[in-house]
């Protein structure tokens, strides 16, 4: 797999990240606590054909920069937001594994405008504290 890297200012941070490209749907992926954007590659293999996968390294993961101790489901989603925003994704689905699945899903309550949908796999107990509807 060959994949695009770069990084974004947002929020104060320099959020680093890795995507497939081309001119298909865009769907962002996020990854769990203590991984990194490139722990997706046997679903960008059987995915990268047919979408434009983004793959963020979150605040404190990867090659982003730390946050500083600040790693609310809110910070996270922030950035999130930020990330879509900067790189001009146009109705991305959103989603994640565990921590990943946090961050979309609460980025998904505070601006459900952006986004076409969100998928969520194992996502953290604390998720459920979010409206569902």
């Amino acid at each position: 797999m060959k994949y695009q890297e770069g990084t974004v200012d947002i929020n104060g941070l320099k959020i680093h990240y890795y995507r497939t490209g081309g001119d298909l749907p865009p769907v962002v992926l996020n990854h769990g606590a203590l991984d990194d954007g490139r722990c997706w590659p046997r679903l960008v293999k059987a995915l990268e054909m047919h979408y434009d996968l983004v793959l963020p390294d979150a605040r404190g993961h990867g090659l982003s920069d730390s946050g500083a101790g600040e790693y609310s489901s809110q910070a996270r989603a922030a950035d999130l937001i930020g990330l879509i925003e900067t790189l001009g994704l146009e109705k991305p689905v959103i989603g994640g594994h565990s921590m990943g699945a946090d961050t979309s899903l609460c980025a998904a309550v505070n601006r459900p405008d952006l986004i076409a949908g969100f998928i969520m796999e194992d996502p953290p107990s604390s998720a459920s504290r979010w409206p569902r509807g």
